[in-house]
């Protein structure tokens, strides 16, 4: 869901900050994507290929929207999506009995919580109008849209 929810916001963003960060999403999404299917495979574990019925809601409320609506909703919803998926792995890698899934979840976390700080940065960045923003966010926004790793 957020490889097609970033494929949308390089798309549709009007921020710039926010059409990277979409982007960034795309990259590393699924570049992790790549590797737990490759994990796996040889682990001949099923995995689902398909976005869940609440990703897909979500998915159609963002194709609806365009400009700073679209921007807001967006990350927002990568704010809720990434503090989920940094649970979910934080507990993967507690309670996981094969160490190669535990050695996953522990490889994608520190990405995780950066794509959060991220997101929190665009989250908040957002709910300030342009003439409203200054000191260092103003500047990372107005120079170098979502800094990455």
């Amino acid at each position: 869901m957020e490889v097609q929810a970033g494929k949308l916001a390089s798309q549709r963003a009007l921020d710039p900050a926010v059409k990277s960060f979409g982007e960034k999403m795309v990259s590393d999404h699924s570049a992790a994507n790549d590797t737990l299917k490759s994990l796996a495979d040889s682990k001949q574990m099923p995995l689902a290929d398909t976005v869940s019925p609440e990703g897909h809601a979500a998915l159609g409320k963002l194709e609806g929207l365009n400009g700073t609506e679209f921007d807001k909703t967006y990350s927002q919803m990568m704010v809720r999506d990434h503090t989920t998926d940094i649970s979910e792995f934080e507990k993967a890698f507690k309670k996981a009995s094969d160490p190669d899934v535990k050695a996953y979840a522990q490889q994608t976390l520190p990405t995780l919580r950066h794509h959060l700080m991220l997101a929190n940065r665009l989250s908040s960045a957002e709910k300030k109008s342009p003439s409203q923003m200054s000191g260092p966010a103003a500047e990372q926004r107005s120079t170098t849209p979502a800094r990455t790793q």
